[in-house]
């Protein structure tokens, strides 16, 4: 079956690359709206006794919950003071429209536990209007951009402001990654191989792999949640699965052309061994991932949905389009391959 895949893959090439370019191509346009379908939240099971307790202190008990805490500390001002209660009930009657529901102060409830000790500060638990906790996070985003009070240091926390800053970090890692990781890895991957055309090869199993996961996030996103944290994971899942499984594909069919085979051969006994482990690897993984769609966590359903597409897509490629690549550039696989690094490997080529 494997060597019938090989040559296939070689007969039909130009086939195979032009649907892998379409695929691209598609994954990349379904992409372009999963950031506006994004949500933050995901982290709590809809059924779980924790949610309906919040649900319900939220709506029938009122006073009991927050989705932010603000605190408003003045240096020179104390809490006793009549300008500062104005200042700070002032700040709160200018918050955006349609972004508090309820805000206690220590005036309105007479609560004497939300005033510091030295009296220069206090703090307002606010509940948030909006739809789920994407709502109340976007709630919390307008009214901590806007709210301000003259001569006060303005400070937030509570589960909105919490959420807001793992979704902001989680996306600042995802660039970070972009931007060093990846490079990182082509550089080791260029001293593994040898070679930079043969380093390039298992990125762009990765690249397909990590594309088709988050189109299949994109397709799911209408339907169950799916958090800003799980692209991070699922690129990282995509990339990591698509490159591991290009590494063997590629250092197993170097090896055949060293030993004599012509690029045809070369393929087909690469896809019948190498493949068939990459494949039942992959199939393994995917089933392995497709369970984590059954969690009643929206963050772990989506995050076995993009895993599932990843691993699957990542060890379909790497049996078809990675072959069909292979064959197309044959003995030109070694090229663009520093001196330094062949000398090198002369001593090493049994290594891998």
């Amino acid at each position: 079956m494997f060597v019938r895949l090989g040559r296939f893959d070689v007969a039909r090439r130009v086939w195979v690359l032009a649907g892998a370019v379409l695929v691209l191509v598609v994954s990349c346009w379904a992409c372009s709206g999963l950031p506006g379908r994004l949500s933050y939240g995901g982290f709590m099971a809809p059924a779980a006794e924790a949610t309906r307790a919040a649900d319900a202190i939220r709506n029938e008990v009122g006073e009991g919950g927050a989705d932010v805490l603000v605190t408003f500390r003045s240096k020179e001002l104390t809490a006793s003071r009549p300008a500062f209660r104005e200042a700070v009930e002032d700040a709160l009657r200018r918050a955006p429209k349609g972004a508090v529901d309820r805000a206690t102060t220590a005036w309105s409830s007479a609560n004497p536990l939300l005033v510091s000790l030295d009296q220069h500060a206090t703090v307002v638990p606010i509940l948030l209007k909006g739809d789920g906790e994407t709502g109340r996070t976007q709630s919390y985003l307008a009214l901590r951009d806007t709210l301000r009070a003259p001569g006060f240091e303005v400070t937030w926390t509570g589960p909105s402001a919490i959420i807001s800053e793992i979704v902001q970090r989680s996306q600042r890692d995802l660039v970070r990654t972009e931007l060093m990781v990846l490079p990182l890895m082509m550089l080791l991957m260029v001293f593994v191989f040898r070679g930079v055309v043969a380093a390039l090869l298992p990125v762009v199993t990765g690249v397909l792999a990590t594309a088709a996961a988050l189109a299949a996030l994109r397709a799911v996103a209408d339907v169950i949640e799916v958090p800003y944290v799980t692209v991070n994971l699922v690129v990282a899942i995509g990339l990591a699965a698509g490159v591991d499984a290009g590494l063997l594909i590629v250092s197993r069919f170097r090896e055949e052309l060293r030993a004599g085979r012509t690029p045809a051969e070369a393929v087909a006994i690469t896809v019948d061994t190498a493949g068939r482990t990459v494949a039942l690897s992959g199939v393994v993984m995917t089933f392995i991932a497709v369970g984590l769609a059954f969690f009643p966590l929206g963050f772990v359903r989506a995050l076995g949905i993009g895993a599932a597409a990843g691993l699957l897509v990542g060890a379909l490629v790497t049996v078809t389009v990675l072959p069909a690549l292979l064959f197309c550039l044959g003995e030109r696989v070694d090229a663009l391959s520093p001196a330094w690094l062949r000398r090198q490997g002369g001593r090493r080529d049994g290594a891998l």
